[in-house]
Order: C-alpha cells, then sequence, then structure tokens
C-alpha cells in the first residue's frame, strides 16, 4: 500500500504517581502521546515514558529532533526499514529504545487501521485472548500485599506478581504471607527488579519453590549474564531475565545460548 509518513508530533502528559510506584519513579511522571500522520488522513498513536521516569521533554526531543528526521517521506508499512534505520542510531547512543519504540508502535497501528484488522493478527494471530495477571506496586507492609492479593482475586485474577521490598528476608515474609491467603489455586510470581546479589538470589529462589511460586523474574541486574545462568542451571523454578537489557534482540540470543533464562 502507497503511503507517505509527513509529520511527527509529540505531546507530553504529566500524570501523579500511585502511591506504591512512588520509590521507582517520585511522585510524578511524565507519559509521551505520539502521533504519526499520513498523507492519506491515518494516524497512528503511541505512549511512552523517558528512562527512569525522566521527565517527558527527553523523550519528546529525541522523538521530534532525531527520530522524526528518519521517517518523514517514509512508507509506514515499510516497518523493517524504518526500524533499522533507527536502529543504527541506538547504536551510537543518539537514539534510545524508548523513542524508536514509539515511532514502531505507531506504524503498527497505521497498519491495522488502513487495513482494518487488529494488530495481533497482522503480527500472527494464534488465540483470540490471554490469560493476565494482576501485578502489584512497593508497597510499605507485608499487609499490603494480602489486601491486594485478595482484591485483585475478587476481581477475576488468577495470577498475581509481586514487586516486593528489596530485602531478602523481608520479601520472603510477604511471599508467604500472600500464598497463604490465596492457598494453592492462585499462580504467584516475584519481581524484585535486580535488588539482589547472587547468594541473595539463590536464597529466595529455595524459597519460592518450597512456597510453589510459578516464575522468579529479575531477580539479579540484566548485565550478569554469568550469574543468570548459575541461578537457572541451580534453581528448578523459572527465571526470568533480559526485561531491561541494552542491545534489544540482539543481546538476547546470548542469554538463550548460555541457558540464562
Amino acid at each position: 500500500m502507497k503511503m507517505k509518513i509527513t509529520d511527527v508530533k509529540v505531546q507530553s502528559i504529566r500524570i501523579p504517581v500511585p502511591q506504591m510506584w512512588v520509590v521507582h519513579f517520585g511522585q510524578t511522571m511524565d507519559v509521551t502521546l505520539v502521533t504519526v500522520s499520513t498523507d492519506q488522513g491515518i494516524e497512528g498513536y503511541s505512549m511512552g515514558r523517558a528512562v527512569g521516569g525522566a521527565p517527558g521533554i527527553i523523550l519528546g526531543q529525541e522523538v521530534v529532533s532525531v527520530a522524526k528526521n528518519l521517517v518523514l517521506g517514509e512508507n509506514p508499512f515499510d516497518r523493517e526499514k524504518i526500524w533499522q534505520k533507527m536502529w543504527t542510531l541506538t547504536t551510537r547512543v543518539r537514539l534510545s529504545i524508548f523513542a524508536l519504540s514509539c515511532l514502531d508502535v505507531a506504524l503498527w497501528d497505521i497498519a491495522g487501521k488502513a487495513l482494518n484488522i487488529p494488530v495481533y493478527e497482522l503480527i500472527g494471530g494464534c488465540r483470540d485472548k490471554v490469560p493476565a495477571y494482576a501485578s502489584s506496586g512497593v508497597h510499605s507492609v507485608v499487609e499490603e500485599y494480602v489486601e491486594e492479593v485478595l482484591l485483585c482475586r475478587g476481581k477475576g485474577y488468577r495470577a498475581y506478581k509481586l514487586h516486593p521490598f528489596g530485602i531478602p528476608e523481608k520479601d520472603v515474609e510477604a511471599c508467604r504471607a500472600v500464598r497463604k491467603a490465596v492457598g494453592d489455586g492462585m499462580a504467584l510470581m516475584l519481581d524484585p527488579t535486580g535488588a539482589y546479589d547472587h547468594r541473595e538470589a539463590l536464597w529466595v529462589g529455595r524459597r519460592l519453590e518450597e512456597l510453589g511460586f510459578f516464575w522468579y523474574e529479575e531477580p539479579i541486574g540484566d548485565f550478569d549474564i554469568g550469574g543468570y545462568a548459575e541461578l537457572c542451571r541451580t534453581l528448578d523454578i523459572p527465571v526470568l531475565a533480559a526485561e531491561v537489557l541494552p542491545g534489544s534482540l540482539y543481546s538476547l540470543a546470548e542469554f538463550i545460548v548460555r541457558g540464562a533464562t
């Protein structure tokens, strides 16, 4: 389909951060709306935020001053060509993966609208529904995790992921309390967002196995491939990693080859 990108605009929106996420993002967070326009009147939208909850102007400037120049005049259906052009600049630290992703998602939105089909079918549909899980914030006391998981179960969620305190003994205390509250009928996961060292990660992993947790996400820093490989060899619980690893898909092969996730 012949079409041209004619403009890229950004709008940053400052929103209050729920108390459970203040520890990560502060009191407010900027979310940036990206709009990609075409010569056929179809617009694609996406939203993103800068790394670490940085002001929206940072992400917006990347999109407008760097990415926009790469996509103007291009056919929005040439997604792979455009992605590769932008990726070249990410390797030179001139464009973040957050800005690249905003453009890429907006292009998929244009394609779905132009063809009048949902994007999940464009990328290869396999099912018409997927299971959802509830994801906690970082609470101040164990009891708040218990209250939240019971609320989520009451809403129909069949799985719940804890973002804990980052203190191994206290984290396990929260995991035990949540498991006791919901019994064995709910899948539970833990994501300490890289808070542990190797010894702590192994100890917590063993406790999660005893509690029948479903997965163990990002216990140590994503850069530590060797540490993840050792955890995967030692633990039986599935260990998830590489969510925020620099290098996008090009860095993930090493995790797979080394059995690090």
